[in-house]
């Protein structure tokens, strides 16, 4: 897979028409279901960002033929607040710029989608009008990234990406709702992506073994068994069909379940629990759950306590203080990971930047898999009898902070 356009092309090609197409395409999708869309559309979003707010008007960047071509065809569903994606909503000129990034440094940025949470009034994708890059930005929280750094993308690239959340089925209309656009916290696309991966990761460590047995593979958790305890529904699609390897480590003292180990972890879970007590709030959001998918081969090894102020949310986030690799506690994306290391870390396998086209998330299980399965292929992981036979300090290790570094690819959701 091909990373995402290097920092230094900055100034890639913008066809505004293409790009128009595709907004268009978007829009079409979000109001498909609603009868006599298309009596309410209409073309006027430069027209308005010219006249509001006052002095405006006079923006270099906005006065680029290129730029006037692009927004001059975007369709607008009127109202203008009606949802776009599940993420964002349509451009509403009059928002472009207001209190708080009207005041930054580089007026030529304007928030293009606004975010679809009410709760952040300046978040959204913000588009630079000179490069014709955006990147995803929450103001209230920080500033923008750098404008040369892997953070923007080119704006065709961001709409491809609404686009194939579209066509993933990520996102989905809430019944017959015209407001609300929802976003699915896993599909079976997105279950058979995972699977791909994780025998893809197996095949490639059986490799390195020296023996070639026939039969390298378990059956996957039994249903009637996973079904007992309370993981996330990805959780349980995934174990339930995931092959188990008969090596050991596929990963840094990183194993696979057994029938007897999983049973034997999920039954040593006190009732009262953090993890438990996190559950009894989101009693309908199973996805999020905080389950174990991978655990240390290790299994009397357990989280220090008492936990500093910085690592307390561990305890939500782990079975009786077990480390290993977890779903992360998204709803919206819930096939992403959490690294819990025996060093009461949860920050080692991450995305160097933000998602660039859209809300933030971890790592999804997906992307981990590859880039395990890449680390044996390149001998950044060494494979002995019982598999990785490499430390697990490797994941905490600043000499191998660079590795743990993912960057966002071509084909990321």
């Amino acid at each position: 897979m091909d990373e995402i356009p290097p920092e230094q092309e900055v100034n890639a090609e913008f066809d505004p028409d293409q790009c128009a197409l595709l907004h268009n395409e978007l829009l079409a999708r979000a109001v498909s279901h609603i009868p006599n869309a298309a009596e309410n559309m209409q073309q006027n979003c430069i027209q308005i960002a010219l006249e509001n707010p006052p002095g405006w008007a006079d923006t270099d960047a906005l006065q680029k033929d290129d730029i006037v071509r692009f927004f001059s065809q975007l369709n607008v569903y009127d109202p203008r607040h009606a949802p776009f994606t599940g993420e964002f909503r349509q451009p509403d000129a009059v928002a472009f710029w207001n209190r708080t990034y009207g005041e930054m440094s580089d007026p030529d940025i304007i928030l293009l989608y606004p975010t679809a949470f009410d709760i952040q009034q300046d978040a959204g994708l913000f588009l630079d009008l000179f490069t014709k890059r955006v990147t995803y930005g929450n103001l209230e929280c920080s500033s923008l990234p750098a404008s040369d750094s892997e953070s923007w993308v080119p704006l065709e690239f961001a709409l491809l990406k609404l686009l194939e959340m579209w066509d993933r089925g990520k996102y989905y209309w809430m019944d017959d709702s015209r407001t609300s656009i929802l976003i699915r916290g896993f599909t079976p696309g997105d279950l058979e992506e995972t699977l791909s991966t994780w025998e893809g990761l197996l095949e490639t460590i059986q490799s390195r073994l020296d023996d070639s047995g026939e039969d390298n593979y378990r059956d996957p958790l039994p249903t009637s068994l996973v079904d007992q305890f309370r993981i996330s529904p990805f959780a349980k699609a995934f174990l339930t069909r995931a092959k188990q390897p008969n090596f050991t480590f596929v990963a840094p003292c990183i194993t696979a379940f057994t029938d007897e180990r999983f049973e034997a972890i999920m039954s040593s879970e006190l009732p009262d629990s953090e993890r438990s007590q996190f559950i009894k709030r989101f009693p309908d959001e199973p996805d999020l759950y905080p389950s174990l998918i991978l655990p240390l081969a290790d299994g009397s090894l357990r989280l220090r306590t008492p936990f500093n102020i910085r690592e307390r949310h561990l305890e939500r986030l782990t079975i009786s203080l077990l480390p290993g690799l977890y779903t992360a506690i998204d709803d919206k994306f819930a096939d992403t990971i959490q690294l819990v290391t025996a060093q009461a870390t949860d920050r080692d396998m991450a995305h160097k930047v933000q998602r660039p086209w859209g809300i933030g998330r971890a790592p999804r299980f997906a992307e981990v898999f590859e880039v395990w399965a890449g680390y044996v292929v390149d001998g950044i992981w060494e494979v002995g009898a019982d598999g990785v036979s490499t430390g697990h300090e490797w994941f905490t290790d600043v000499e191998t902070k660079a590795y743990r570094e993912l960057h966002f690819l071509e084909d990321s959701m």
